[in-house]
């Protein structure tokens, strides 16, 4: 074979397999192009995701029990494709309840408003039952003016709302059930539904029947207010309940039910039952600016009305010491030293107070010892504050409402709980402050608190421990400072004050004498005038008064003291 015959067979060869390549690579990969692109997806290769709040299967939920109705397809839901607030939306249509429990035997309050009426109702709006409409021993009877109302919490929707979760927890978000039929709702059982309700009407509606209680103070003339007496009430649960359940077996959802109940009539006044259960008293020091600050606080707190459970809060009740309050610079502790602070010296009026709710048998819920020991009161039994630091607070852990009285007069500073007494008869308290520990460092007071009946100590418990620091040369150097620059203000004055009075003397005698030689006088000369604005001398601090009160632990801090 010659070499021109053979290049051409490989030519040839060459070409053939290269079109039937090319041939095979172009028809497989147009095949697999088409396959995947045009054909449509079977449904077997879909996914469908179906949300958890959603039923995705084909069930159907029987409501006919709530409905009232037969069980027919007019009281079936299909689910599938519902969400469940669609579904409790649906329900929800499907019945009415506005259901009230109605009291006409109670009379209104002093105020004027139905006690225990439901908040945002109108007293005067007249809601009848029509006659016939109901069956059993349930009772109907007219909102009046004088009457209160109770909105009964929608049972069946209470029920109904368990019962869904119970459904979509089950078959939320699913395409399939493996459930057989329908769900079927039913309505709640009431009898136990109705014990809740009850129980929340009686801690609302039911009181003891009590004459007139305090109500206020008049701190023009110093008397005290009595409100009206107040009748009580008691709901018999038993009845009401049954009365609660014939409405519902009715189906009427609706209704306004007669609480069954017994009022309790009340006359009088408690005022014969009221006295001063508690009182303390310190002595102030003959600082005019300090005593300006004391009377100012004990004023904002004299005459306020604690009701039974309330808590009183020296900083809320008492508010910031500002100049233009009157309030004016006076010795304070802050941050261990000894400052000149507006305001200084209030921690004395909560000191007073505090001993007084010691002795009323009252609860300290908040109280600070100072950072120094006081010198009005025995260690151990003071109460500091400061705005925006230590406070002191109490509650009114009596029955009734009490109040508070403090006045500060003639260096004397008073601190009185008026009040039913809290105490058993013949029980006292005492307060025994013992130095337990000193040092360079400062010194520890243990406070005890001591019960007695009648005289004879029958518990001793420790109340709480303070702790006070020593004064050192700094602090001490620092009130020196400020008492001796107190002292030079006080001496300027009371020389500038003579100096006046000596002048004023000089001109009258001078003008007397000019009266004299004058032949123009008229008559004598009238005297000359009195210097009537000389300081006053000194006064020596009278000793803290000492009468004994508790604490609740709590540690040494700043104070306006």
């Amino acid at each position: 074979m010659n070499s021109t015959f053979r290049y051409h067979l490989l030519s040839a060869s060459f070409f053939i397999c290269a079109a039937a390549s090319a041939a095979v690579i172009s028809g497989c990969g147009k095949s697999d192009f088409l396959t995947k692109a045009s054909a449509p997806a079977s449904s077997t290769d879909s996914i469908s995701i179906i949300p958890e709040d959603t039923i995705g299967s084909d069930l159907y939920l029987d409501y006919s029990a709530i409905a009232g109705n037969e069980k027919t397809d007019a009281s079936r839901i299909a689910l599938k494709g519902l969400t469940r607030a669609e579904v409790e939306e649906r329900l929800r249509g499907s019945y009415r309840w506005d259901m009230h429990l109605i009291d006409n035997s109670y009379v209104d309050d002093a105020d004027g408003e139905p006690d225990g009426a439901e908040s945002g109702s109108n007293p005067a709006e007249t809601v009848v039952k029509p006659a016939g409409t109901s069956s059993g021993s349930a009772s109907y009877k007219a909102v009046s003016d004088q009457g209160r109302s109770y909105a009964v919490e929608d049972l069946i929707g209470k029920s109904i709302r368990k019962q869904l979760d119970d459904i979509f927890e089950k078959e939320g978000g699913k395409s399939t059930s493996d459930h057989k039929g329908d769900y079927v709702l039913s309505l709640p059982d009431f009898r136990s539904e109705a014990e809740d309700v009850l129980a929340d009407v009686a801690e609302k509606w039911n009181k003891k029947a009590t004459p007139g209680v305090l109500t206020g103070y008049d701190k023009t003339t110093g008397q005290f207010q009595f409100g009206p007496a107040v009748r009580g009430y008691e709901l018999n649960e038993s009845a009401t309940r049954n009365a609660i359940l014939s409405a519902c077996e009715a189906r009427d959802f609706t209704a306004n039910v007669e609480a069954i109940g017994k009022a309790e009539d009340a006359a009088g006044s408690m005022e014969d039952q009221y006295r001063i259960i508690g009182s303390f008293t310190t002595h102030t020091t003959a600082n005019n600016v300090r005593n300006t600050n004391v009377r100012l606080a004990s004023e904002a707190i004299n005459g306020l009305i604690l009701q039974p459970g309330e808590e009183f809060s020296f900083n809320d009740v008492v508010g910031q010491r500002t100049t233009a309050k009157g309030y004016g610079p006076a010795g304070a502790y802050s941050n261990g030293e000894v400052v000149q602070e507006v305001g200084g010296g209030v921690c004395q009026v909560s000191t007073t107070l505090y001993n007084a709710v010691f002795y009323a048998g009252l609860e300290s819920t908040l109280r600070s010892s100072h950072t120094f020991e006081p010198s009005y009161v025995t260690p151990g039994r003071d109460a500091t504050v400061s705005w925006g630091g230590p406070n002191y607070k109490f509650k009114n852990t009596s029955e009734y409402p009490i109040c508070v009285l403090e006045h500060y007069e003639n260096r004397t500073v008073t601190a009185e709980i008026y009040g039913v007494p809290v105490l058993e008869d013949g029980v006292t308290l005492e307060l025994e402050c013992q130095k337990t520990g000193a040092n360079a460092a400062g010194s520890t007071w243990t406070v005890y608190k001591i019960t007695k009946k009648n005289g004879n100590t029958i518990e001793r418990v420790q109340d709480h421990v303070s702790r006070y620091k020593a004064h050192t040369e700094a602090n001490d150097a620092a009130a020196a400072a400020v008492a001796a620059s107190k002292a030079a203000a006080e001496a300027a004055a009371a020389s500038q004050a003579a100096e006046a009075a000596a002048e004023a003397s000089r001109a009258a005698e001078a003008a007397e004498t000019a009266a004299q030689t004058s032949p123009a006088s008229s008559g004598p000369a009238g005297p000359a005038a009195e210097a009537t604005n000389a300081a006053p001398a000194p006064i020596a601090p009278a000793p803290a008064a000492e009468t004994q009160a508790p604490a609740v632990p709590a540690p040494a801090g700043p104070g306006q003291g």
